[in-house]
């Protein structure tokens, strides 16, 4: 007899109780919370800043659930700075040329930690063994020197005939004619890439190990919400949930790891690079999962927002049309004219035979439309913590040691001042006139911080551009079927939403294949 039968309980009461105890639990600890909030500590509020105040140890939900407005209202209504408090901590919001100069630029602002406590998205080695923390895991440098190491020219040149099978395969069941949505299938396809990228072959070629990576991934979106990350300490079903997805991730990249090491296997590719180069087996691991999340966060989404920009503007989707068109005939002229019965295969055969180097120097009509989707659809909100034992200034106001502050890419890219009609899609606006400098941009980072996969990031979308455009005439529609003349705008406030979906709609691309 079980001794839930001597109690008389069930199990499913037993986990009721469990939950009933926590949930108790937490209330009690809202109460006092509550309770407390006439004596809240303000040790870390900027003198002379207007503050929002909010629930005391939480504070504002908001920033959370709905950043993107919660920022810009604050400024709005509050000036060109404010602070308000969250997981009992205070975040300094600064806007400005001179506060934006100040947070790019400042070297006692960490990024690391910034987005260590107050995102809580990316999976982590930590999520599966606590006791991880290597010694170089904890330099600033340690991302960036193994990026620099996987994507040098000569390693990104072998990749790119594996990279052009990738994106022929993720194209070719698409057939004849059809639609998709592309806030997933480009998706799909940029995230294969960032596989094929950022770790090895053996998952790389593996469809069912891919996919299964990108299920793990999604679910440690989805586990991030406000109420995790408001309440990390609690043994919820989120966070059980980021764990059961990050060490599924990491026993994948582990086994690799392991396999090669029983079979005295090599392959040619950025998991190898990482052993050669002396990494512990949990460096690699935590290497692959960052790189991995970092590299689809936003060029997944973007690569499917530029093809829907120029599908709403014809005068832009001829041009670059025109553009894809003449590269092709400079540098792949086999396209048009081989014997192979199957076009997508052909182009992508073609195409992976043109140097890393002219990709990057050239199509500069499409990087421009890139800039310019990244401007329009993408509203980050850039996090820094003061690591300094003093006070740092940023644009005038004082922030503590051991506090945050925050700064909205909007506050450029959005801004009418800045960028004049800015919901208007305009590439050219990046192309400076005479005499004139460039409109500020911080799509890529700015500063001590700049995009490390910007180069890479670029690439991928040049390469989907380029296949797609050459391969098929097309046009947005909604779910009705109707031809869409301009796009909605897409949902910036729900910063654990990777696709910036428009609030209550789904998008197609609706395709036809071109006869050559």
């Amino acid at each position: 007899m079980s001794n839930a039968s001597i109690l008389g309980t069930s199990s499913t009461s037993i986990v009721a109780i469990k939950d009933t105890a926590i949930i108790g639990g937490l209330l009690a600890v809202l109460a006092v919370a509550f309770a407390a909030s006439s004596t809240w500590n303000t040790k870390g509020a900027s003198k002379g800043i207007p503050t929002l105040r909010g629930p005391p140890i939480f504070g504002h939900w908001r920033f959370f659930s709905d950043r993107y407005a919660f920022i810009n209202d604050g400024l709005k209504k509050l000036g060109s700075a404010f602070q308000f408090t969250v997981l009992n901590h205070t975040v300094l919001v600064v806007s400005g040329e001179q506060a934006r100069t100040d947070f790019l630029n400042s070297s006692t602002l960490s990024f690391r930690e910034g987005y260590k406590v107050l995102f809580g998205v990316t999976p982590s080695v930590r999520h599966v063994k606590a006791n991880f923390d290597s010694f170089e895991s904890s330099e600033a440098s340690w991302f960036a020197k193994r990026v620099v190491s996987i994507l040098r020219r000569d390693r990104l040149q072998r990749m790119i005939p594996r990279i052009f099978d990738d994106i022929r395969a993720g194209m070719k069941p698409w057939g004849i004619s059809g639609q998709f949505d592309p806030l997933e299938d480009i998706y799909d396809v940029v995230f294969q890439l960032t596989v094929r990228a950022s770790s090895s072959t053996e998952l790389a070629n593996d469809p069912v190990a891919v996919k299964k990576l990108k299920h793990c991934l999604h679910d440690c979106e989805k586990a991030s919400s406000p109420a995790s990350l408001l309440v990390s300490w609690l043994p919820s079903k989120d966070r059980k949930q980021r764990q059961k997805s990050s060490k599924e991730m990491y026993q994948m990249f582990k086994k690799v790891l392991d396999e090669r090491k029983t079979m005295g296997h090599r392959e040619d590719d950025p998991t190898q690079v990482l052993i050669d180069e002396g990494n512990t087996d949990n460096d690699i691991v935590e290497f692959s999962m960052i790189a991995l999340f970092a590299g689809v966060a936003n060029t997944g989404i973007m690569a499917a927002w530029v093809l829907m920009y120029l599908a709403t503007d014809p005068v832009w989707k001829a041009k670059v049309g025109d553009e894809v068109q003449n590269f092709i005939t400079k540098y792949a002229p086999g396209f048009e004219t081989a014997d192979s019965d199957d076009q997508i295969d052909n182009l992508a055969a073609q195409l992976s035979k043109i140097p890393s180097i002219v990709w990057e120097e050239e199509m500069e009509l499409t990087d421009l439309c890139l800039r310019e989707t990244i401007r329009m659809a993408q509203s980050s909100v850039f996090l820094r913590r003061n690591v300094s034992p003093e006070e740092v200034k940023v644009g005038g106001a004082s922030l503590a040691s051991g506090e945050f502050v925050a700064y909205p890419s909007a506050d450029v890219h959005h801004n009418p001042t800045v960028y004049e009609d800015p919901s208007r899609f305009d590439p050219m606006r990046h192309v400076p006139k005479e005499k004139e400098k460039a409109p500020p941009f911080v799509g890529w980072g700015a500063g001590r911080h700049p995009c490390l996969g910007m180069r890479f990031a670029k690439l991928e979308v040049k390469w989907i551009v380029a296949m797609f455009l050459a391969a098929y005439d097309y046009e947005v529609v909604n779910e009705a079927g109707k031809v869409v003349q301009t796009l909605p705008e897409p949902n910036h406030n729900n910063i654990f939403d990777r696709t910036k979906r428009p609030e209550g709609e789904t998008l197609y691309i609706k395709y036809h294949r071109k006869t050559t």
